[in-house]
């Protein structure tokens, strides 16, 4: 990579702590890449935070494992939150735990070295810029560009931000999180699950967590299956809240109305993704279809022999735009 690829002014410094392979490379990605970058390598997590005492940095990058007792994140964030705070940038292969951990953003040691470099910018430029404003406060921006579904919600339950990936991955615009409650957000039946994983994360101590699987509401009055681990940052100055990181588990269910409306055409009725599996079927399809016709099942081993070719090639057709198809398709005990 050229090292006229990327150029932050004035002079930033970047504090890499670790050894391990993916740490060596991101170091290595970060010196060829930017010009005005001065690297500070520390091979531990101790040294590193005497490092800190010694000279000012505008990022951290360290390595995140979630399993591992006191991972170097959370002992760096513990460092840096009692003085000027610092972003840490880690790398993970778990990017929401690493989130809800306190990292301000994440690379994967898979990613592309200009995947690696805009991330590390949009940190730099962010810090430097606070730095020189004289703020001793980070804004939430610097969620903006994380690639996990992030929300900041106030300890009475009132999400007061959602970063823009919740409109990338859930279909849900932040705008429409902003200034309402959670519980208001997620299915009736998962409510009290979601009152319950909040309440316990506020009840322990800083850095508690939590995880709940519930549905969140999107705007076409579908439910979409996620996986939301709260972790307590009220007294982080920078948040002030708890911060929930959302992952999508499952396929996007109908709304119960619409489900209900669905379940009651006699025709059979189903629904497929983009990697053809099934994302909902009525009643009707359910006694068409064979197997168990659970959703992220894949269609072509649901559907009779005699529909099997015909219904796919139309799908297919429908799907590449050729044209609009209908077919009459006779079965053993029915006709579609």
């Amino acid at each position: 990579m050229s090292r006229a690829g990327s150029t932050l002014e004035p002079l930033c410094r970047v504090l890499v702590v670790g050894a391990s392979e993916p740490i060596v490379s991101v170091a290595e990605t970060v010196t060829a890449g930017f010009d005005s970058v001065s690297l500070v390598r520390e091979r531990t997590v101790s040294s590193a935070i005497a490092r800190l005492g010694t000279v000012d940095v505008h990022c951290i990058v360290c390595e995140f494992e979630p399993n591992r007792d006191r991972p170097p994140l959370e002992q760096l964030r513990r460092e840096t939150d009692s003085g000027d705070p610092v972003p840490i940038v880690a790398v993970t292969d778990a990017p929401v735990d690493a989130l809800g951990a306190g990292a301000a953003d994440v690379v994967d040691p898979a990613d592309a070295d200009r995947v690696v470099l805009a991330r590390l910018e949009r940190i730099l430029e962010s810090e430097r810029s606070r730095q020189a404003d004289g703020s001793n406060s980070r804004d939430r921006s610097i969620l903006e560009g994380a690639t996990a579904v992030v929300w900041v919600i106030e300890p009475n339950g009132e999400i007061t931000y959602a970063n823009p990936a919740t409109d990338a991955e859930l279909d849900v615009p932040p705008d429409e999180l902003e200034g309402r409650m959670l519980t208001r957000a997620i299915h009736p039946d998962d409510r009290d699950d979601v009152r319950e994983a909040l309440a316990a994360t506020l009840e322990g101590a800083f850095g508690a967590s939590a995880r709940v699987t519930a549905r969140i509401g999107r705007p076409d009055r579908t439910w979409r299956s996620a996986e939301l681990r709260t972790v307590n940052r009220v007294e982080d100055p920078r948040l002030e809240g708890v911060v929930a990181t959302v992952r999508p588990t499952g396929n996007v269910e109908p709304s119960d109305r619409d489900a209900s409306i669905l379940d009651r055409i006699t025709d059979p009725v189903f629904e497929i993704g983009d990697d053809w599996r099934l994302r909902y079927a009525n009643a009707a399809a359910t006694d068409l279809l064979e197997g168990d016709p659970s959703p992220g099942t894949p269609l072509d081993g649901l559907l009779p022999e005699a529909l099997r070719e015909p219904l796919l090639e139309a799908v297919r057709a429908v799907r590449t735009g050729e044209r609009a198809t209908t077919l009459e398709l006779e079965t053993s005990n029915r006709q579609g």
